[in-house]
């Protein structure tokens, strides 16, 4: 909706409510049915919604349930939990735990793609060697 901003009315509804229900369609696919379609789609409407305000999805054809609607207390208890109540436990736990989660998991990332060598780098045997093939058959051509 970033691009009609100045006219949200020619948003077509149909189109973004068929996009929204793709993505709600594959989250029920890719939980095995765990989460509802319907209850997914309602929620990411009304993400859509509330994020973006009503007046600019006007177009989208999509209803305002309200801010007390389920989804938008949902975002907002797990936004105040995981940014506010768990940073803050006794002790540094909860900053701690968060960190070390965010850590195992880009280490996790890291091991995975494994350690980068060549000029790329900067360290390894062969810096510059397969960098600067392309040239050499550039000016080869020459």
């Amino acid at each position: 909706s970033m691009l009609h901003q100045g006219c949200p009315d020619h948003i077509p509804g149909s189109s973004t409510k068929s996009f929204i229900g793709a993505f709600a369609h594959a989250a029920n696919k890719d939980s095995w049915g765990l989460l509802p379609e319907g209850a997914t789609n309602t929620y990411l409407q009304q993400m859509t919604r509330y994020l973006n305000g009503n007046e600019y999805t006007t177009g989208m054809e999509i209803e305002d349930l309200g801010d007390y609607h389920w989804s938008v207390l949902f975002t907002r208890f797990l936004g105040f939990s995981f940014g506010t109540l768990l940073p803050r436990l006794p002790f540094g736990l909860g900053e701690t735990l968060l960190f070390n989660i965010h850590t195992k998991n880009i280490r996790k990332q890291l091991d995975k793609r494994g350690t980068p060598t060549g000029h790329g780098a900067g360290t390894g045997e062969d810096i510059g060697g397969a960098a600067t093939e392309p040239v050499k058959y550039a000016q080869s051509r020459l």
